[in-house]
């Protein structure tokens, strides 16, 4: 008899999460299914389909609890990942239109943890050595039918490592145009982990901080938080998640940039990834040049309103 299939599904209270976690059920898989606080049902999925269903109590704000949940899995291997879980708060207003606060809770909250999340729990998906598959199946499942048929094309923006996932996600969806911001833009083959001495990445990044007067010994406060506005900081605490070494052995499977408009986007304060370094390896492999603007490494938190101007200039 074949093996059961395995889902985890992060986010499994209701919606998207709880619909799959019963289809999954149905169809004989076995599934790990987390919420945040007790779901009744849930509770009636598991006596529809005993020994079928487990659940955990997981908060995706909480690194602490996500990091529970994978210390709990321990060996276990899974074939399904789905990352569901997320809120919104303001839910009569759109992201354009909450207060920067607000923004900032919903960036945090429907997109950088759930990513985080993601990153954490992938080693736990069987055949790991495809992680940078796997980050591109997550984002094509977010995609969903947004990218078939007659809809709309999407547009690709792909942030930092995301670089490598992107061309990934070009090859498998309906795409009009792709945007790095901040990013590790790969060639055909490479590997993140062979991208840093390729494109010169440790002489980059000393030689920048000698020239603008900050400290070459490379530490999280003065690479990625030196512009973050202290109140956003205070609310950063505790959801930092360690990068999972998964994907750096992964060479980025494609053969040539798609016939789609490219476009770059480098943080003129970007302290991880200088400004010279964006330029050169923009140009160096795109033939590009790319749109300057305020904010460093992170720059979705820390100048938002100038990043997303900057990605409505291409939308």
């Amino acid at each position: 008899m074949a093996d059961r299939l395995t889902a985890l599904i992060v986010g499994a209270s209701r919606g998207l999460g709880l619909a799959l976690t019963e289809e999954w059920l149905k169809r004989d898989a076995r599934v790990v299914a987390t919420v945040r606080s007790d779901s009744q049902e849930l509770k009636t999925l598991q006596n529809r389909f005993p020994g079928s269903l487990e659940i955990k109590i997981v908060d995706v704000v909480d690194g602490a609890s996500v990091h529970t949940l994978r210390d709990a899995l321990g060996d276990r291997t899974f074939d399904v990942l789905f990352v569901n879980a997320g809120i919104c708060r303001a839910i009569e207003k759109t992201p354009s239109t909450v207060d920067e606060h607000d923004f900032v809770d919903m960036m945090l909250t429907n997109f950088h943890l759930p990513k985080s999340s993601l990153i954490m729990l992938v080693a736990a998906l069987a055949g790991t050595e495809r992680v940078l598959a796997a980050y591109a199946d997550a984002v094509v499942s977010a995609i969903g039918e947004r990218a078939d048929g007659e809809r709309a094309p999407v547009a690709i923006a792909a942030y930092s490592l995301g670089a490598f996932p992107a061309p990934l996600v070009w090859q498998r969806v309906r795409a009009r145009l792709v945007i790095f911001v901040n990013a590790m833009i790969p060639r055909p083959g490479e590997t993140p982990g062979t991208w840093w001495d390729n494109v010169g990445w440790e002489q980059a990044r000393t030689a920048a901080a000698r020239r603008n007067g900050y400290s070459p010994d490379f530490d999280l406060d003065t690479y990625f938080l030196h512009d973050i506005p202290a109140d956003l900081r205070q609310q950063m605490l505790g959801h930092d998640v360690a990068q999972s070494p998964g994907p750096f052995g992964d060479k980025c499977l494609f053969d040539e940039w798609p016939g789609l408009p490219l476009h770059v986007i480098a943080g003129r304060d970007d302290r991880f990834f200088p400004v010279e370094l964006q330029q050169r390896v923009a140009r160096e492999r795109l033939g590009v040049e790319p749109d300057v603007v305020p904010g460093g490494h992170l720059a979705a938190l820390s100048r938002p309103a100038e990043l997303a101007a900057a990605l409505a200039r291409y939308l």
